[in-house]
């Protein structure tokens, strides 16, 4: 009796433990910030969202899409990462001009599909696997 009882105190402590350090959490697409709201209905408006998770601890967000893209969200909102899995190509919209144009020039049979940003710089990953970094302002750095 005494292992039985041992045995669900362990478990018991097991569970609850790795729920309450959960960062994740799922939330509904209409609890986004406005920014973030918005980013998605005038990019991926004919997208069905599968999914929204909340980071608890940094505040940011991730939306997965049924078509396997993923767009990452910081705590206000604005995009951070948008990643089409190395398959699906990504509106482009919203990327600067500049970085379309050096993609289109440079690599013409391609797609975009993943782009990622900082502070500092911009990360374009291509339908070929070529990875391409730019500057904040959209100059052309390096090939990575």
């Amino acid at each position: 009796m005494k292992s039985i009882l041992f045995t669900f105190g362990i478990a018991s402590m097991l569970f609850f433990g790795n729920h309450v350090n959960a960062q994740e959490q799922i939330i509904q697409a209409s609890e986004l910030p406005a920014t973030a709201s918005k980013f998605l209905k005038s990019n991926f408006g004919k997208e069905t969202i599968a999914k929204v998770e909340k980071d608890v601890k940094d505040m940011d967000y991730e939306v997965y899409f049924n078509n396997g893209v993923k767009v990452e969200f910081d705590k206000e909102g604005n995009w951070k990462e948008i990643d089409g899995n190395n398959v699906t190509a990504i509106p482009t919209e919203f990327i600067d001009k500049s970085i379309l144009k050096y993609v289109s020039a440079n690599y013409p049979n391609t797609k975009i599909v993943k782009i990622e940003k900082n502070r500092t710089n911009q990360e374009v990953e291509l339908s070929n696997g070529i990875e391409l970094k730019f500057d904040s302002n959209g100059k052309f750095i390096r090939m990575d």
